[in-house]
């Protein structure tokens, strides 16, 4: 079972990296396009360096060369500098479709994935796959073509130096390059190691946080423990690579007054501009590695992610409301929690919900009511299609629904926001759902009325506010099915009967209505 869950793993990071290589492949064509052009116009200035000189050696040249060598070194600055720019704004551009595509889908995963996966995935592995993870790929977007210029480089400056130095010194820079090279993979693989661990010692940590360390999530959230090996780890990658250029050039001008070969100014400058050229993307060799030990990671993060199994999409059938009279239909079905791919058979001898038998026509009012752990959530759920089915069929009318909580959801931002929801502000039709779900009092005593801004979750809120904010959000919707899971329950009796005859006996009149409640005065209206 452990060798196959790895072969999965697998194949699911194979699709993800074709997935991501699909998605970027033009516009990194169209950056490698701009880095090329830029990078070559970079070197025509060590490559002329030495004509340069010579001409500026021998007084018998005509002033109209050293012009045009003013101006091809002017030309080729603007050409470098103008590709530079592109080449960064289509990286930026990358990045941020890249960005935008990895949270919308992972956000999307997070909307259907079965209960069973559910259960096993934290919201702060969620978070993280979000966040940290889609930012470690983003970053990689960066690197990827330094990545692929790497060797462009090297070749460039291969053949400066074979210029100036001949095959000796070409030989020795090459050989000394691929020297401090190689001294990144013994600390590259460290560092992946390390990196796992830390991904792990993240998700525990925001486990933990959101559970336990409520008080301390600021100091938790900065990750000092992890950032200290980081910096252990680049400030010895930077220890062994601030020698980089010197070393180089020592190995190349060594070698030539070894083998006898000639130095002149012009020669000498000409290496010295190259082997400052070549110096940056050595430099950045062991952030593009460290970078891509980073994204693979999270990439196969994502990819685990990805391969959970969703909720069924077959427990709820959607049918066009001209078709049927009965806008909510449940015949004969049996729903369980427990059922899914990795569940023992012994579940479906146990449904969560069975023998259910449901018609709710159009403006009907349905209320249910039962003791606690009766299955009532549950049966909103079933419509709702969450509940994964066992038997039967449920038949859904084509239209809008709109489903209030036990406990309230609240959007970190103003109160109007929370309600409008996206909407577009409607005055007349604010202010009616405002006075039904008894907001007006509330609103009058905020220092900014509806445009207070509320705290993360709520924080400077009463529950009772919070439920009603949530039940006026669902209104304004103007949903054609309302699913209230004890909407009555955070409020007083009085404000209950205010929400109860304003909200659901008349704004919402002519709705489909399905509510739970404890409030035994409540279920006379009902159908």
């Amino acid at each position: 079972m452990s060798r196959t869950k790895q072969e999965g793993s697998s194949i699911g990071s194979s699709l993800m990296y074709r997935s991501i290589f699909l998605f970027i492949r033009k516009k990194i064509i169209i950056n490698m396009i701009f880095a090329l052009v830029s990078t070559g116009a970079g070197y025509v200035g060590p490559i002329l360096i030495n004509d340069l000189v010579s001409f500026l050696n021998d007084g018998s040249s005509r002033l109209r060369n050293g012009y045009s060598f003013v101006g091809i070194f002017l030309a080729t600055k603007a050409v470098e500098a103008i590709c530079e720019r592109q080449y960064l704004l289509g990286v930026r551009q990358l990045s941020a479709r890249v960005c935008s595509a990895l949270t919308s889908h992972t956000y999307r995963k997070g909307l259907v994935i079965s209960n069973r996966s559910r259960q096993t995935r934290t919201n702060g592995e969620m978070i993280n796959y979000m966040t940290v993870d889609t930012s470690r790929i983003t970053s990689f977007m960066w690197t990827i073509i330094d990545a692929l210029m790497l060797p462009i480089h090297i070749a460039l400056a291969t053949l400066v130096i074979y210029l100036n130095l001949g095959l000796v010194g070409a030989v020795a820079t090459l050989t000394a390059i691929a020297v401090v090279m190689a001294c990144n993979f013994p600390l590259i693989k460290l560092q992946e190691k390390l990196q796992s661990k830390i991904m792990e010692s993240k998700d525990g940590r925001m486990k933990s946080t959101s559970e336990v360390l409520k008080n301390m999530k600021i100091l938790k959230l900065q990750a000092w423990d992890t950032e200290y090996i980081k910096r252990l780890l680049n400030a010895i990658i930077t220890f062994v690579f601030c020698g980089t250029p010197p070393f180089i050039s020592a190995v190349a001008f060594g070698s030539c007054i070894w083998k006898g070969i000639p130095i002149t100014v012009g020669k000498v400058l000409s290496s010295l501009a190259t082997f400052n050229i070549i110096q940056q993307p050595i430099f950045e060799l062991p952030d593009i590695l460290s970078s891509f030990i980073q994204a693979k990671i999270s990439v196969e993060r994502l990819a685990t992610y990805f391969e959970e199994p969703n909720i069924p999409n077959d427990a709820v059938e959607h049918v066009p409301r001209e078709e049927t009279d009965s806008d909510v239909e449940i015949v004969n079905r049996e729903f369980s929690w427990n059922s899914g791919e990795d569940t023992d058979r012994s579940y479906s001898a146990n449904p969560t919900l069975f023998g259910i038998q449901l018609s709710i026509k159009r403006g009907m009012k349905v209320a249910i009511c039962g003791s606690v752990g009766a299955g009532k959530s549950s049966l909103l759920s079933c419509i709702l299609g969450e509940i994964p089915k066992l038997k039967g069929k449920v038949r859904i009318g084509s239209g809008s629904k709109a489903y209030v909580l036990q406990s309230a959801w609240i959007l970190t931002g103003t109160v109007r926001d929370n309600i409008l929801f996206g909407l577009p502000h409607d005055a007349e039709k604010y202010r009616q759902t405002v006075e039904a779900c008894a907001l007006a009092k509330d609103l009058s005593v905020f220092g900014h009325g509806d445009l207070t801004e509320i705290g993360e979750g709520g924080i400077n809120m009463s529950g009772g506010q919070k439920q009603r904010i949530q039940i006026a959000r669902a209104i304004y919707q103007n949903a054609d099915i309302y699913l209230l899971d004890d909407p009555f329950s955070a409020v007083d009796a009085h404000t209950g009967t205010h929400i109860y005859q304003e909200c659901l006996m008349k704004l919402l009149d002519g709705k489909i209505i399905l509510y739970i409640t404890h409030q035994i005065e409540f279920l006379p209206a009902a159908d």
